[in-house]
């Protein structure tokens, strides 16, 4: 984890999103700091995972399955360490659910203001096509906090484990897939490629 540079001076192995997490915590509280760091990490990782599960089974069923998941192996060995796997973990499953809400956003059934506007009653396209419109702004502009909290958990998991890299790239094609025939998104190319190139190079 550690190796000596050539100067002599000591430096870590380990990702630095991982130690700087650590260290904010450590700094606060000490080494019950480091247990506490985990502890959120495994909150935020079952929180996800709970939240993503009651959308595809019941809901006597998801607790059954948070069990599972709390009790599984990797739960109870990597958070008794200080293992940059605890992070990506959290960072992975919420990733993940960050992908699936802003799917789920962009795929709810809604009027289309294109067709509205080619109705031939006046009165629909000075009535309801203003309201439409709105409806469209808010579920763009939540569909965009979506993709933004993607960016940033897939992001960090990009510095704390080399397979971040995969899924930032699979998550990228992914939201591609479900968006290409988005009006609004077609209009923002820039928004999904050029502004997480900047990102990740900052």
């Amino acid at each position: 984890g550690f190796h000596y540079t050539p100067e002599g001076q000591l430096t870590t192995q380990f990702p630095l999103v991982y130690i700087s997490w650590l260290a904010s915590f450590y700094s606060f509280f000490g080494l019950a700091g480091l247990i506490i760091a985990n502890a959120v990490l495994l909150f935020i990782f079952l929180t996800s995972f709970y939240l993503l599960a009651r959308n595809f089974v019941k809901e006597k069923f998801v607790y059954i399955l948070l069990v599972l998941a709390a009790a599984s192996f990797p739960v109870f060995w990597f958070f008794k360490f200080t293992l940059s796997e605890n992070m990506a973990l959290a960072l992975l499953w919420i990733s993940i659910l960050w992908i699936y809400l802003f799917i789920k956003e962009q795929r709810l059934l809604r009027p289309s203001t294109q067709n509205l506007e080619k109705s031939d009653d006046p009165n629909k396209k000075n009535i309801l096509s203003p309201n439409l419109r709105e409806q469209e702004n808010d579920k763009n502009f939540v569909g965009g906090f979506f993709y933004s909290s993607f960016l940033i958990s897939a992001g960090l998991l990009v510095f704390t484990r080399i397979e971040g890299i995969f899924l930032l790239l699979s998550g990228f094609l992914t939201i591609f897939f479900f968006t290409r025939k988005n009006p609004f998104w077609k209009e923002r190319k820039k928004f999904l490629i050029v502004y997480p190139a900047i990102f990740l190079a900052i």
